[in-house]
């Protein structure tokens, strides 16, 4: 008898198991291959259009957001690929929230208080602070992350990117949206002030890799080919006008970003400068 409840309760084991494995695959599969780019024009968080189909980002955010905690927890244990640290934007979520999905990583976590109202200048503000507090002290990588954790613009291999990428710049955590991410006219002020105080440059269309959203890989020597002083001056004007919303500092900065950091010491500006002889 009690045999035969053994293998009853074996049984039902192993038909939970299989379900489980065959949820994960489709997991796998529906953030592999989920259409982000026929849903995330239909619905921009931030644009507050076509409201009606509001419910295909949610389902899509839902997928995403279970299939990057599971992938999580099967990296956990393994070394990062270089010395890193996650810095983590808080702005809407308490430290508890944040630590639920960034301490499954393995990886030092710094939580930095936006101290802002503003929710599209949250990221900035963060950011910023731990370069000017760290500058001297940087580990070989930051990943910059929102408290949002895994979203509906996280890449699909989010997870293990943060673990084990080691990009000689910078490696965007985002997707690629339909609208390749071009900005509005009101950005293109603050993006500007953004590459003339740190890069003693102008916005130029060409250098955008068109990636939501401003999350990232960001290597030592790519923060550093800025001077502290620079990240100061900025870091003092963003905050502030951190409540002029007019001025949509965060979305600027997604859009300066690539332009900022993806070329660097190890890989030369010569690039930009063959793109701008162009």
């Amino acid at each position: 008898m009690r045999l035969r409840q053994a293998t009853a309760i074996k049984n039902k084991l192993f038909i939970l198991f299989l379900i489980f494995q065959g949820g994960m695959f489709y997991l796998y599969v529906l953030a592999h291959m989920c259409p982000v780019e026929n849903i995330a024009p239909v619905v921009r968080p931030y644009g507050g259009k076509n409201d009606e189909k509001l419910w295909q980002l949610k389902f899509y955010k839902r997928q995403t957001r279970a299939l990057h905690l599971i992938l999580q927890s099967q990296i956990a244990k393994q070394k990062p690929a270089t010395p890193r640290t996650i810095v983590v934007s808080k702005n809407v979520k308490t430290n508890e929230e944040i630590m639920v999905w960034a301490g499954g990583f393995g990886i030092p976590v710094e939580i930095v208080e936006s101290e802002h109202t503003v929710h599209s200048t949250a990221e900035v503000v963060a950011w910023l602070k731990f370069v000017v507090e760290n500058y001297e002290n940087l580990p070989e990588h930051v990943v910059f992350l929102t408290d949002s954790g895994p979203d509906w613009h996280s890449r699909p291999d989010w997870s293990s990117r943060i673990k084990n990428a080691a990009p000689a710049c910078r490696e965007a955590l985002g997707i690629t949206l339909a609208d390749k991410n071009m900005p509005e006219e009101t950005d293109i002020m603050s993006m500007n002030l953004y590459l003339k105080i740190l890069a003693d440059t102008t916005y130029d269309p060409r250098l955008s890799d068109g990636i939501c959203c401003s999350e990232g890989i960001i290597s030592r020597g790519s923060i550093r080919q800025y001077p502290l002083d620079r990240y100061k001056i900025l870091l003092d004007i963003v905050y502030d006008n951190r409540f002029d919303e007019k001025r949509r500092w965060g979305f600027a900065f997604e859009r300066s970003y690539s332009q900022l950091f993806n070329y660097c010491p190890t890989k030369p500006l010569k690039v930009m400068n063959e793109v701008n002889s162009r």
